[in-house]
């Protein structure tokens, strides 16, 4: 039913039907009562935002909303960049006119003052982009993002002594995506020595983990990190993996993969072979 408009006759009231124009006659209208455009709407307008132009381009757009560092335009931004690192991450090169991405992104992972969702939403984004192999070797070789990652997996280390700590789901998120980044840079950082932390931490966590993905995940990271490692040093060395050799740069991960790490291991993967429908929860 269209709309109606009234006209008052004494206390009578009488309704008229109003059909509204389709937009395309407003427009001709609207050029033909117009003395600049009636004599030149043959030709096309540009430059015009809504008229055959989009406005600023997207690069643009995205830098100046980080540059302009408030938080709500910074929260859409975000938003955005979960879509399209998600859908082609390739269209965002960290190599070239994206690069500007990595400082900011690890700025709001880094800063205290940041909120949890926000953290989350840089990490995911991160992940999302090393699935593309160029973004992969730029992240790879960045020490602070490792640093941050690692800091993150102490607040799982912790989550073990402080039950109810983990039973946010933000947390799990957290540690999820730190440990799905840690996988696809490992390939990139092999072979590594024994006293890489974020190694040291991978092995640690396995012992105590109880979530079936994550336990997949950190074996994952570790054959790749082991790869290019001496196959004779694990058998010379497994037996003083608790001396000091943890502490010698020259002395590869492998000594790390004592007997626990390996009775787990294989137990982990006897229970996935004997029933693939276990769920998340695992208990070894």
């Amino acid at each position: 039913m269209g709309m109606a408009s009234t006209e008052n006759i004494g206390t009578q009231v009488t309704l008229f039907p109003v059909d509204p124009l389709p937009t395309s006659k407003q427009e001709t209208n609207f050029i033909e009562n117009n003395k600049v455009l009636k004599n030149e709407h043959q030709f096309t307008y540009v430059n015009i935002n809504g008229l055959n132009n989009q406005g600023v381009k997207q690069l643009e757009r995205i830098k100046m909303t980080f540059e302009s560092d408030l938080l709500d335009e910074i929260k859409y931004i975000l938003n955005l960049l979960i879509v399209l690192s998600n859908n082609n991450p390739s269209k965002i090169d960290l190599k070239n006119e994206y690069s500007f991405l990595i400082d900011y992104l690890l700025k709001y992972l880094e800063s205290s003052s940041i909120e949890l969702d926000i953290k989350i939403d840089c990490l995911l984004i991160i992940r999302n982009l090393i699935q593309n192999v160029d973004n992969c070797q730029v992240l790879s070789g960045n020490k602070k993002l490792r640093e941050i990652i690692l800091n993150f997996l102490n607040i799982y280390d912790n989550s073990i002594e402080y039950l109810n700590f983990f039973e946010n789901d933000q947390y799990k998120e957290l540690i999820k995506y730190s440990l799905d980044t840690i996988e696809n840079i490992s390939s990139y950082l092999s072979p590594i020595s024994a006293d890489d932390l974020i190694f040291n931490k991978l092995i640690h966590i396995f012992k105590v983990n109880n979530d079936k993905n994550n336990s997949i995940t950190i074996l994952r990271s570790i054959s790749r990190y082991l790869y290019g490692t001496s196959s004779n040093n694990t058998f010379e060395n497994n037996n003083n993996s608790n001396n000091n050799n943890k502490n010698n740069t020259n002395t590869d991960a492998s000594v790390l993969i004592d007997d626990e790490f390996l009775n787990k291991t294989l137990g982990f993967l006897l229970l996935l072979s004997n029933n693939n429908s276990i769920d998340n929860k695992i208990l070894l």
